[in-house]
């Protein structure tokens, strides 16, 4: 049900497209709001098509040709619950931001293409999907990815390709209480400013970072709170370059390894008249050793326990 499978070479800038469910369109003629989609029949060999009942309404081509966009595609799609599984491929670069947004039947997604800028709440309320492959999905292009995953209450497991080096990630997994382990070694932070609430309110218990400099990141609010973080792997650098402080949540505690991640990636501030502030749990900071702490304050950087230091 709801199940649309797109043929490379697919331009949805030049040729018209038909939508189910849509209640209105855009100028160039692109949907605000649709169940699901397809390129036209003359375009489709050899596709698999799985369309509800009902009548299918046809919209001129888009009268941008240089407007590559699968954003909104299923924005909002009434009634949302009815796109249960999808597979899109492509050849050119798109943009998708809000492309599924609260589609909260959607289960099964399959993306093979690639996208560009700012890829926003791509998935934002997707709370019937548990798992989603991102690995053919080329992330090369994407600068942000806002609210990615927000919201995705049963998401258990998620994978991405290699290459994407985004400046803002706010809430990328907000809220996923189910998400458990999360691998971005494959992501390069190195231009990421933003980091605030990417993990707030989620399940999270293993991060593996990989190698990153996080020498332009000033915020960082909430990145790392109220949630169940145990481990986390990696080599980082930088960390507080451009803030004067860092903070692990209150509800976590990690082992000292994991501590030691973030300690030894602390940016040597020496030099520097003020120090820099690292928050932390009161369980975190008991697992440290007095070494740890000369560590911190070598950088000239002095660790604050929440709820207990001013």
């Amino acid at each position: 049900m709801g199940k649309v499978i797109i043929i490379p070479n697919a331009d949805f800038s030049d040729n018209a497209i038909v939508y189910r469910g849509v209640t209105a369109v855009t100028s160039d003629g692109l949907p605000i709001n649709a169940t699901f989609y397809r390129v036209p029949d003359s375009e489709l060999v050899g596709v698999v098509k799985e369309l509800n009942s009902g009548v299918l309404e046809e919209f001129p081509a888009a009268t941008n040709e240089t407007r590559r966009s699968i954003s909104s595609m299923f924005y909002n799609a009434t009634p949302n619950d009815r796109l249960k599984s999808i597979e899109m491929f492509w050849d050119k670069t798109y943009d998708m931001a809000y492309t599924f947004y609260n589609c909260a039947g959607l289960k099964d997604v399959y993306l093979r293409g690639a996208v560009r800028g700012a890829v926003d709440n791509t998935f934002i309320n997707c709370t019937s999907l548990e798992s989603l492959d991102l690995s053919n999905l080329d992330l090369t292009e994407v600068t942000s990815l806002l609210g990615f995953m927000q919201g995705c209450v049963s998401l258990k497991k998620i994978r991405f390709s290699a290459g994407c080096k985004p400046t803002m990630v706010n809430s990328m997994f907000n809220g996923c209480i189910n998400l458990e382990d999360v691998d971005l070694s494959g992501f390069d932070f190195s231009e990421t400013t933003s980091m605030v609430s990417m993990f707030y309110g989620s399940g999270v218990r293993t991060i593996n970072w990989g190698k990153q400099d996080f020498s332009k990141l000033s915020k960082v609010t909430g990145m790392i709170n109220q949630n169940p973080l145990e481990k986390v792997y990696g080599e980082l650098s930088n960390i507080g370059k451009s803030v004067d402080y860092f903070e692990l949540g209150a509800n976590n505690a990690l082992d000292r390894s994991s501590l030691l991640v973030f300690i030894n990636g602390l940016y040597d501030n020496t030099g520097s008249s003020t120090q820099k502030r690292f928050w932390m749990s009161a369980a975190n900071y008991a697992s440290l050793t007095s070494e740890d702490v000369s560590k911190v304050t070598a950088k000239n950087w002095v660790i604050k326990r929440l709820g207990i230091d001013s």
